[in-house]
C-alpha cells in the first residue's frame, strides 16, 4: 500500500485503537481491610459494612445489597 493514499475512517479508527491498547490506563487498586463484597448493581468491591439492602419489599428473597454510590437512598 502506498504511503500517499489517504486512509479511510476505519483505518484511522483501527490505528487509534491500536495506540490506546498499547498503553492502557492504570486503574488504581483499592485495598480494604476485612471482609469485602461486591455491590449487586455496579459490581464494585467495597467493605461489607458499606452495603445496604435495597429491595426488602419483595417477600421470600434475600435482599440485594447496594453500595453508597448505587443505593436508591444515597442522598438520605
Amino acid at each position: 500500500m502506498a504511503e500517499d493514499t489517504p486512509r479511510t475512517a476505519l483505518e484511522a479508527q483501527i490505528e487509534e485503537e491500536r495506540k490506546e491498547l498499547e498503553a492502557p490506563p492504570k486503574i488504581p487498586i483499592q485495598h480494604y481491610m476485612g471482609i469485602t463484597t461486591r455491590c449487586h448493581l455496579c459490581g464494585r468491591v467495597v467493605p461489607a459494612g458499606d452495603l445496604q439492602p435495597f429491595d426488602e419489599h419483595i417477600p421470600n428473597i434475600k435482599p440485594r445489597l447496594a453500595c453508597s454510590y448505587c443505593h436508591p437512598n444515597r442522598g438520605a
